[in-house]
């Protein structure tokens, strides 16, 4: 083994280790036929390898955040008097923002993640991770609140916001086949075990200051609340003699307590992977090799649900609520009698009033039953031209729904293997109307270990090595934050083994 080549190998991996401000999506992992991850999001892809085993805890870590509404360069402006200082630019980012925007997270860390090949038609694959998946929508009017809540036309403000909160283990076993007329099919059945969940399944909140000559200004609230929520311990509302909320607490334990709390994990310790949160899963694929140049590709990833039991808590409310404002002379008269008093007994009745205001404002029935949440669905469609046998082109299509919508991500990638050790891919994705996302993927073999790197939007890295106004520019309009990162035993036969130093 040469020692050029193990220098290259260990400064990689000091290198990815380091870093933490690496971008990736799994878009740029669908073509790279060597990495076994590309499993996850097609399962009649496997690699050429005879068998693989995913190295304990580092063979698939990934994670993805995207912003659907401002970047960086909306967010800051230079002062006008100060050449060195900036100042926050309301009026850019409100411009930027849609009506409805999201904030989004992925993550998954792979546990186990093995596979083989059986006879030369089949092949199996099984894994366990743990998936964290949030969807978090806002709208504009938070930022046009800053003009105030007036609004000549009668139009209401939309507060209302959306959150949708998922950790949950997965256990996923794979099989797909290959048919005699390059048609290759792959089905992976999923066991999930749900760990917590906050749901809005409706949250609704407008905000209308009256015209009215008779309640002018008057603000009028209109709520509709769906909100659910399975933690790993059981809470709920104190309330008072009127049955309205007074506070929140959490009913199984005192967290303060560090004897409590290292009793109950140790009771809870085997519930934490295996709870009483279960639902099921599957991905389905295919895979046709036309002729040897020409293949077509699809699958459907994460089609399923979770069915949520423990501590299981729905929150429901629905109503008007109007704010005619506040007549102060009640508490306090006349500045006078508030300078001789010499206490705040004024302000603490007012403060009262608002408090019991606001408990027959935001006092929603609770409900215990278990209720289902759906998995983030995703699409995938490809098509591939490979001129030679070590160089391959490809067009993809990725779909996936955020609240009900469907987003389209569509990417250009280039890949190729060569020099025995290396498979390269590079890539442009148009997403969220951005074309400035270009991606790099590496996989690096000696011997049976395997090293990847996936990379769809390099911006970080490009400005941190090149400071230019190119890289200044492309790091201000990034709305993609994310990183792929593995490391797999593969063992393979002489004739397949692609990336094996002599």
């Amino acid at each position: 083994m040469k020692k050029n080549s193990l220098i290259v190998f260990f400064a990689t991996i000091l290198f990815l280790l380091v870093s933490n401000s690496i971008y990736s999506q799994d878009n740029l992992l669908y073509n790279m036929s060597h990495v076994p991850q590309i499993n996850n999001t097609n399962p009649a892809k496997n690699p050429s390898c005879k068998a693989f085993v995913g190295f304990p805890a580092l063979s698939s870590l990934y994670f993805d955040i995207n912003n659907t509404g401002f970047v960086y360069k909306d967010i800051f402006k230079q002062m006008p008097t100060e050449l060195d200082s900036f100042m926050i630019d309301l009026d850019k980012i409100e411009n930027a923002l849609e009506s409805k925007n999201y904030l989004t997270f992925d993550y998954k860390y792979s546990l186990i993640n093995f596979g083989f090949r059986i006879k030369q038609e089949w092949y199996f694959t099984f894994g366990i991770s743990t998936n964290i998946n949030e969807q978090f929508m806002f709208p504009r009017d938070y930022v046009s609140l800053r003009r105030g809540n007036y609004s000549e036309t009668g139009i209401p403000l939309n507060l209302g916001i959306k959150e949708n909160l998922s950790i949950y283990h997965e256990f996923a076993a794979g099989l797909s086949k290959k048919f005699y007329n390059g048609l290759t099919l792959g089905v992976k059945i999923k066991y999930l075990s749900g760990l917590a969940n906050l749901q809005s399944n409706k949250l609704n909140l407008s905000w209308a200051t009256s015209t009215a000559d008779t309640a002018i200004y008057d603000w009028n609230f209109d709520t509709d609340f769906d909100i659910r929520s399975s933690v790993p311990v059981g809470w709920g509302f104190t309330r008072d003699s009127s049955n309205f909320i007074d506070g929140a607490e959490i009913t199984e334990f005192d967290p303060d307590s560090s004897a409590q709390v290292e009793k109950f994990l140790n009771e809870n310790r085997n519930s934490f992977l295996f709870t009483n949160n279960r639902g099921f899963g599957i991905d389905i694929g295919f895979d046709y090799k036309i002729d040897n140049q020409f293949s077509v590709s699809g699958s459907i990833i994460d089609l399923g649900f979770i069915k949520w039991k423990d501590n299981a808590k729905t929150l429901t409310q629905s109503g008007q609520f109007v704010v005619s404002g506040i007549d102060m002379a009640k508490y306090y008269g006349d500045y006078n009698s508030v300078v001789n008093a010499g206490t705040t007994t004024w302000l603490d009745s007012l403060t009262d009033d608002i408090s019991d205001s606001l408990k027959q404002f935001i006092n929603p029935k609770e409900s215990s039953a278990a209720y289902k949440t759906a998995l983030q669905t995703k699409i995938y469609l490809g098509a591939n031209y490979a001129p030679t046998k070590w160089f391959d082109m490809g067009l993809l299509y990725r779909g996936y729904f955020l609240d009900k919508k469907l987003y389209n991500v569509w990417t250009v990638s280039a890949n190729a293997n060569f020099l025995k050790a290396w498979s390269l891919s590079a890539s442009w994705s148009r997403w969220n109307k951005m074309n400035n996302n270009i991606g790099l993927g590496l996989a690096y073999k000696i011997g049976p270990v395997q090293m990847y790197f996936l990379s769809d939007n390099i911006a970080v890295p490009f400005w941190a090595a090149n400071e230019s106004s190119l890289s200044d520019r492309w790091i201000r309009n990034t709305k993609k934050v994310s990183f792929h990162f593995g490391i797999n035993l593969l063992f393979c036969r002489e004739k397949q083994d692609i990336g094996l130093i002599d």
